[in-house]
């Protein structure tokens, strides 16, 4: 099991300021909550919804993955199944 390891410890800094970090979330939740379903916005969604899936390859957690397939595929099944009643 990995642990997060401070920079005291490691001597090595985070590729990502923690300011960039949140500015990445605003931008990604607003892309995914105003986007539009055409053009071009529908390719930039796509691509925001595949970034926390490349982030936990990146990272090897795998199990935090499939976790989140797992959710992904049960929202999707609750969103069809909202729109048939």
């Amino acid at each position: 099991m990995q642990v997060a390891v401070s920079f005291k410890e490691s001597g090595v800094r985070s590729v990502l300021d923690p300011r960039t970090s949140l500015l990445a979330i605003l931008v990604i939740s607003m892309v995914m909550i105003c986007g539009g379903l055409s053009g071009v916005e529908y390719y930039l969604r796509i691509i925001c919804w595949m970034i926390p899936f490349v982030f936990l390859i990146t990272m090897k957690k795998y199990k935090n993955l499939i976790f989140l397939l797992i959710g992904q595929q049960y929202a999707s099944q609750q969103s069809q199944w909202q729109d048939q009643v």
